[in-house]
């Protein structure tokens, strides 16, 4: 400690006599008086030792983060945990999703709502009377630009907890969340399959390991007397798979979910001895219906791999009279497949709201119990089932 500044022990003995002695107080300015360093860059060395994730070498020299170190192992004082949660809380989710290019938004508006369900009736940790509050972000989830506007969002909406939708969060997105004013846990829906990091507690997602059992079913049923020449086309919208910020999780070849559900089908189609044939549409809106049919106006049935698009082509198939049997199997398990009786495999979309909210309310009891400490990352799977449905 002979390389303090000679004013230390005075302002030492002048911080003691103020009466501010809680720990976190007395390490931070033991360490700014010992180091001659002012209280930001105090404040980035113990975000640092903390949090190496958050502060990646880029806000302070090595020679200071060094000398730092070495005063606190002098003192023989470990910095204590942030305490920075729960405090006053809000009550409120900030939701992160992309409204620029909704591919599906039917089933887009039907996850939110089921959301906003589940937040309005939950008995929630964080509020006495039982409500959150859901604030729509939109964002391009991995552009330039997309972590500031995580940032801003949560400064301006100072939410409790961050659901990412339909997006994969990036590594400089999370890193926006972990510098936050408090803990906040974040849940992934329908993300890539990936080992996420702290903050992520929780990863809702559809389980498609029977998709190609069940389509095999359906159209052994569907296509009774198959010959080689039965032809079914798979409507469905190319791969969003991008280069991941994270691991894949164990067992796990594929992380999209478009591109898993897509072989899914075709494997099982294969396995019902029909030819399944694959054809991208660019969004799954009805208005894709059309162009499907005249590209493959011979097809014997259709997977669409969004109810939307199932029931616009059951109606384009009714208009032509005799094409009206042709078999049809959509995705969702929408309400819009259940109005037109059209079987669909069923993602159960009003749990995916009652799942993600209570990842969120669990994750908040335990960081309340744990001194401000996140669970584990865990998957919280969704079957993925046939339902059929009569008009």
């Amino acid at each position: 400690m002979n390389h303090a500044p000679p004013d230390a022990f005075d302002k030492w003995g002048s911080f003691l006599q103020s009466g501010l002695h809680n720990e976190s107080a007395l390490f931070n300015h033991a360490l700014e008086y010992c180091s001659g360093k002012s209280p930001a860059t105090v404040a980035i060395f113990l975000r640092w030792i903390r949090d190496p994730f958050v502060n990646d070498d880029k806000h302070i020299s090595e020679k200071t983060k060094a000398r730092l170190a070495n005063i606190a192992a002098a003192l023989d004082w470990s910095p204590p945990p942030p305490v920075k949660f729960w405090k006053k809380p809000s009550r409120r989710i900030v939701l992160f999703t992309d409204f620029f290019s909704v591919a599906n938004p039917r089933f887009h508006i039907e996850v939110l709502e089921s959301i906003l369900l589940a937040a309005s009736t939950s008995a929630n940790t964080t509020a006495r009377d039982g409500q959150l509050f859901v604030a729509l972000q939109s964002i391009r989830s991995q552009e330039p630009g997309s972590a500031q506007i995580v940032a801003q969002a949560l400064a301006r909406i100072d939410p409790d907890a961050a659901i990412w939708f339909r997006l994969t969060p990036s590594r400089e997105e999370l890193v926006a969340v972990r510098r936050c004013a408090k803990i906040l846990p974040v849940v992934v829906i329908h993300g890539d399959r990936l080992q996420y990091p702290d903050p992520v507690v929780a990863h809702v997602l559809p389980v498609h390991d029977d998709i190609g059992t069940t389509v095999e079913r359906w159209a052994r049923h569907a296509f009774p007397t198959r010959t080689t020449d039965v032809k079914v086309v798979i409507a469905a919208m190319p791969s969003d798979e991008q280069r991941p910020d994270y691991p894949a999780m164990p067992g796990r070849g594929r992380t999209s979910l478009r591109q898993e559900r897509i072989e899914k089908v075709s494997d099982g189609l294969k396995k019902a001895g029909v030819t399944g044939i694959v054809h991208y549409v660019p969004n799954y809106m009805a208005g894709e219906a059309y162009d499907l049919l005249q590209r493959h106006g011979d097809a014997a049935g259709f997977v669409c791999l969004s109810d939307e698009l199932a029931v616009a082509m059951r109606q384009l198939l009714m208009a032509h009279r005799s094409d009206a049997v042709r078999p049809i199997l959509g995705f969702d398990g929408s309400e819009l497949a259940r109005r037109h009786g059209i079987a669909s495999l069923n993602q159960h979309i009003p749990r995916i709201g009652t799942y993600a909210v209570t990842a969120i309310t669990s994750a908040v009891r335990y960081l309340r119990e744990n001194d401000g400490r996140l669970p584990g990352f865990h998957e919280v799977g969704i079957p993925v089932e046939l339902a059929r449905w009569a008009v």
